[in-house]
């Protein structure tokens, strides 16, 4: 994802707040990983893969917005603001990402 209207510092300090660890993969690009499997992803086959869950996902952009409320969060999946999180973030867990699952069931976690 890439992030506008945020710098580093702030982003790894909502990272840690949320429970996950923020690295950039290119010089705008950034990542989360889970810690201690604690927003664990799994594949569409059930494996554990070492990318963060949806609910790990969204507990970062809250913290995020709480820090830096004009930043934007732009990903394959959307654009997301403070201003549209809620919304933005329920279509985001709804959509199809094999035939019978969700990205929000594609969790360890499982929290709501």
């Amino acid at each position: 994802m890439v992030i506008y209207n945020a710098t580093r510092e702030q982003i790894r300090t909502a990272a840690e707040a949320a429970g996950v660890e923020a690295r950039w993969t290119g010089p705008t690009t950034v990542r989360l990983f889970p810690v201690n499997r604690q927003y664990g992803r799994v594949s569409l086959t059930g494996r554990q893969i070492h990318a963060v869950c949806f609910h790990g996902h969204y507990r970062f952009a809250e913290e995020l917005f709480k820090r830096v409320p004009d930043a934007v969060i732009k990903s394959s999946m959307g654009l997301v603001t403070a201003n549209n999180l809620e919304l933005t973030w329920a279509t985001i867990g709804d959509k199809l990402m094999g035939d019978k699952l969700t990205y929000r069931d594609m969790c360890e976690c499982r929290e709501e």
